[in-house]
């Protein structure tokens, strides 16, 4: 089933519907999110030095500890963060590991 046809039928579901639908919807993006956090865990180790942006801009860094699902990372300026690993990302100027 497509996604344009889901939406067209959305119309027609009931309350109770529409909160299964709601709660298949959200299992499936926190299983997602979940499999990405895995992945980049697998691949970002301690002294690799990252990017992100946050409230704050683009920040860069360096990662003093993996946690399950963030990053401890330490700026230049010496302020520790803790990123979530989805919003990590290697500088454009850093070789990136294939795979884990």
């Amino acid at each position: 089933m497509k996604l344009t046809e889901i939406l067209n039928r959305l119309p027609a579901l009931d309350e109770s519907e529409l909160v299964k639908l709601n709660r298949a919807v959200c299992d499936k993006i926190k299983a997602v999110r979940n499999r990405d956090a895995e992945h980049k865990r697998a691949i970002l180790s301690e002294g690799d030095v990252v990017e992100w942006d946050g409230r704050y801009g683009l920040t860069s860094g360096t990662i003093t500890k993996v946690n399950r699902k963030k990053a401890k990372v330490r700026t230049t300026m010496g302020m520790v963060w803790t990123v979530p690993l989805n919003m990590l990302r290697w500088p454009k100027s850093a070789s990136i590991p294939r795979s884990a």
